[in-house]
């Protein structure tokens, strides 16, 4: 539990950091507050994901993976849109 903790936590502050660093190269006006916050977003949807596929087992991957496409992908398109 401690290692994915870690790595978990480790890539959102690492993914901030390499996005905080091409804003500025970019010139846009966005703080590393406003970027933590876009990508916990992003990562939220992708968490209700691993929820539900531990809540229910289905035999079926290719619910799971649909229902990642539409949870997951339309949390990074918020966030993608926004940055």
């Amino acid at each position: 539990m401690g290692t994915a903790f870690g790595i978990c936590f480790g890539y959102w502050f690492g993914i901030s950091s390499i996005l905080w660093v091409l804003s500025y190269v970019c010139n846009t006006r966005i703080g590393m507050m406003q970027i933590l916050s876009l990508l916990g977003y992003g990562l939220f949807g992708h968490c209700i994901v691993v929820f539900l596929g531990t809540v229910w087992h289905g035999a079926n991957h290719g619910s799971f993976y649909m229902i990642w496409a539409v949870f997951g992908g339309l949390s990074t398109i918020k966030m993608v849109s926004h940055l």
